[in-house]
């Protein structure tokens, strides 16, 4: 009877041992699972802020970029105005040396010309009261050719300077050639001939200021001359 008790006490503390000895085994494998779940989820919580990390690091290279694109066409656009400001003060004075290079050879062509000036006037038939300036369609100055600059070459005559300037004024000429003289005689212009106011009227020339003894034919133009052709009437 003894050894039976002694046999269930045995098994009794066999299987308190067995409990006890499950128990920590479960709480052994329940910690592990525990803490691994806790260390995957920092984990993720760890990859979630180098990825948040990642993306504002990422970002700010971007915004670096923007500020200096932004910060380097500020600075060309500066600079292209102030190239452009520039380019433009320095045009002006080439432009200034153009015009001077372009004019002086002109006026030195000019100075080489031989130039000499015309003019036609009738004003004595108004003086007299022969006719009136609306009667002939003429100025009061009695100007058919107001004085006008000529250029000839050597050799050409006070008659050819008359026939070029009136021909360029479309002004008609009328003249007589002498065969004993073998020259040119001026009878009418624009229509206004020797004889119409007077036995003694017709045209005359003058060269600086002084009439000539011989035919427009035969007198040689000098460079400066001013040449002028006069109605007279007698």
């Amino acid at each position: 009877m003894k050894r039976i008790k002694f046999l269930l006490l045995f098994v009794l503390v066999l299987t308190v041992i067995s409990g006890c000895s499950a128990k920590a085994t479960l709480k052994r494998d329940v910690l592990p699972q525990k803490e691994v779940a806790e260390s995957s989820d920092k984990e993720v919580s760890g990859v979630d802020t180098a990825l948040e990390d990642e993306k504002a690091s990422a970002a700010e290279p971007q915004n670096d970029d923007a500020f200096i694109k932004e910060e380097t066409e500020v600075s060309i656009a500066k600079k292209g105005e102030e190239t452009k400001a520039g380019t433009t003060e320095s045009a002006v004075p080439a432009v200034e040396k153009t015009a001077d290079a372009e004019s002086k050879p002109e006026n030195d062509n000019k100075e080489a010309q031989n130039l000499c000036s015309i003019s036609v006037n009738v004003s004595a038939i108004f003086e007299k009261g022969l006719a009136t300036p609306e009667e002939l369609g003429l100025p009061q100055s009695g100007y058919i050719l107001n004085s006008t600059e000529v250029s000839f070459d050597e050799g050409e005559s006070v008659f050819d300077i008359l026939i070029l300037a009136l021909g360029n004024e479309g002004i008609d000429v009328e003249y007589t050639k002498s065969p004993f003289l073998n020259s040119y005689y001026i009878s009418g212009i624009n229509g206004i001939s020797e004889f119409d106011y007077g036995t003694s009227s017709g045209w005359l020339y003058y060269v600086n200021g002084e009439m000539p003894a011989y035919a427009c034919s035969e007198y040689k133009v000098s460079k400066g001359d001013k040449i002028e052709f006069i109605y007279t009437c007698g």
